[in-house]
């Protein structure tokens, strides 16, 4: 497997050295964009349904109120692993107040510890000398997408953006650290950042 827009398959010079997608090999998507929205949440719903009964909870279900699960999904963006780490932090905070289930709310304040203690430290590391300034970009991104406009999502120029090879590479490195999430492949579309600061949505 490889992240696609970070891999050079081919490479042509005095001997061409690689493979071409389409001829050669055929690309499998492994994750589905958070544009498939209702897909990933039947994705995840398996998955969680799997795991609650083999650990013997009967009704996996009411663990959720209102609208936690599909919360719980925007705030992972998908990713099952930050899915479950969500939901765990979550269960906790609900236990520790004695609630019986979460909602967006639990949800959000998950979100937010996940973040500070398992996501921003790997991307730390990750891209340690650009750590100051990738984490400026993150913020200003969440203050323009959710506070100014209002919105949980952003669009890219995407021709701008392929001439700013800097950019480009922050921008890559917080998709790549499910920081922001890309809505759908067929727009430059991203979905700001539901783990920091998750948005009732």
């Amino acid at each position: 497997a490889t992240i696609r827009h970070r891999t050079k398959l081919y490479e042509h010079s005095e001997v061409a050295r690689g493979v071409v997608p389409g001829h050669e090999i055929q690309g499998i998507d492994l994750e589905l964009p958070l544009g498939e929205f209702q897909s990933i949440c039947r994705f995840l719903q398996s998955i969680w349904d799997s795991v609650c009964k083999d650990v013997e909870i009967q009704e996996p279900s009411k663990l959720f109120m209102g609208d936690g699960f599909d919360q719980a999904v925007l705030a992972s963006g998908g990713v099952p692993r930050d899915f479950f780490g969500i939901v765990k932090e979550a269960l906790v905070i609900a236990g520790e107040r004695r609630e019986n289930g979460v909602g967006k709310r639990r949800i959000n304040e998950a979100a937010r510890t996940y973040s500070e203690t398992t996501k921003f430290p790997e991307l730390r590391i990750d891209i340690a000398r650009q750590q100051e300034i990738i984490e400026v970009l993150l913020f200003d991104i969440i203050r323009f997408a959710r506070e100014s406009k209002k919105r949980n999502c952003f669009h890219i120029d995407l021709e701008k953006v392929e001439t700013n090879h800097e950019l480009r590479h922050l921008l890559d490195a917080l998709a790549d650290s499910r920081l922001i999430h890309l809505i759908s492949d067929n727009t430059s579309r991203l979905a700001a950042n539901l783990q920091a600061h998750p948005t009732n949505v």
